[in-house]
């Protein structure tokens, strides 16, 4: 028996698990090199003077009418949680994830699974299992899931064997997601979904941290995140090329902010590809809301921005934003549940009227 999170009930539908993954997160390729016969649902040819491309959302948002499966895997024993704990954990997730209102017409929906999957192995039994569940080929039936979620604490490694020879070993420190169907390339039994504790965060219990500000802030962030929702303060449009790097503190003062309040070492890497640069890393994303002046206006000003798909102290960073409490701690104004422009993504992603 499962529990279904959305709009809709449908009936379930069992799905194969996609076992390719692009080289890179935007997949890019002119129609016109592309052999003709074969290509089902390919694009209208282009119309004179422009190429036509398959780029941004077009591979990772999920199907309309999918029913995204999401299971939880069980936390180590380390952790010494419970299993009313692990319970009431996952009861705070499904509940947050209720905050997520996707278009009536898209059928898409959360579904939470009541099986779950064993702990991870652990870095001491193999160099490509190490967060995995265990699973013997023999075993007679997989959970069948999308969106695997671990509420285990951070810092832990995990193996992208796709990462490149050498870089295959990456450190989980934040709370981070597969965006969208992206977490079907994950090998059975890898998370796909981290939200555990992390830094400073961990002096708290689990359940006081997933219903704490941040902590809910994250869950809620995150799920956006599995939606296939981007970071909305990366929008390309938000801010002019030139200025944006301005736009925040200097990075010496991000970085120092950011460890004191988040308990995190943070490297320059994380602050332009999380923080400053356009998402990801370039403006191809094919569903961008659209912004107003005064959206723009209002964000240049004083840092507002509706929507869940920041950083919760991502007012602190701003040159002009609210100013950071004195003593370190997070501001008191952190978003936790999804804003105007969020809902206004998921419209334009997967409302299919929304463009008619």
């Amino acid at each position: 028996m499962s529990c279904c999170v959305g709009t809709h009930s449908a009936q379930r539908r069992r799905r194969a698990k996609h076992r390719f993954r692009p080289s890179t997160a935007v997949v890019r390729r002119a129609v016109s090199a592309l052999p003709s016969a074969g290509l089902e649902g390919a694009a209208e040819p282009a119309s004179e003077g422009r190429p036509v491309e398959i780029t941004g959302t077009w591979d990772f948002k999920w199907p309309l009418g999918t029913e995204i499966r999401v299971a939880f895997q069980k936390p180590p024993a380390s952790m010494g949680l419970t299993p009313k704990e692990f319970t009431d954990a996952k009861g705070i997730v499904k509940d947050l994830a209720a905050s997520w209102k996707l278009p009536p017409s898209s059928g898409i929906r959360f579904c939470f699974l009541d099986e779950d999957l064993e702990p991870p192995l652990g870095i001491d039994n193999s160099f490509t299992d190490q967060h995995r569940s265990p699973f013997l080929p023999d075993t007679p039936e997989k959970i069948p899931y999308d969106v695997l979620i671990s509420l285990e604490d951070l810092p832990v490694l995990r193996v992208d064997p796709f990462r490149g020879a050498g870089a295959e070993i990456e450190e989980v420190v934040f709370p981070v997601s597969d965006l969208g169907s992206y977490a079907r390339r994950a090998d059975y039994g890898a998370p796909t979904t981290y939200i555990g504790r992390f830094g400073v965060f961990k002096e708290a219990s689990l359940l006081d941290y997933l219903q704490s500000p941040v902590g809910r802030h994250v869950v809620v962030h995150e799920l956006g995140h599995v939606l296939g929702l981007p970071h909305l303060h990366q929008h390309p449009d938000l801010l002019p090329a030139c200025d944006r790097e301005k736009f925040y503190k200097p990075l010496c003062s991000i970085v120092e902010i950011m460890e004191k309040q988040l308990g995190v070492e943070v490297t320059k890497k994380i602050v332009h590809g999380h923080l400053i640069d356009p998402w990801p890393g370039s403006p191809d994303y094919s569903d961008w809301v659209e912004l107003t002046q005064e959206i723009r206006d209002a964000h240049q000003r004083d840092g507002t921005l509706a929507s869940v798909m920041t950083m919760p102290n991502y007012a602190c960073l701003l040159r002009n934003g609210s100013p950071c409490p004195a003593s370190g701690a997070l501001p008191d104004q952190i978003i936790q549940e999804p804003g105007a422009l969020d809902e206004e993504m998921l419209k334009r992603m997967y409302d299919p009227f929304a463009q008619l």
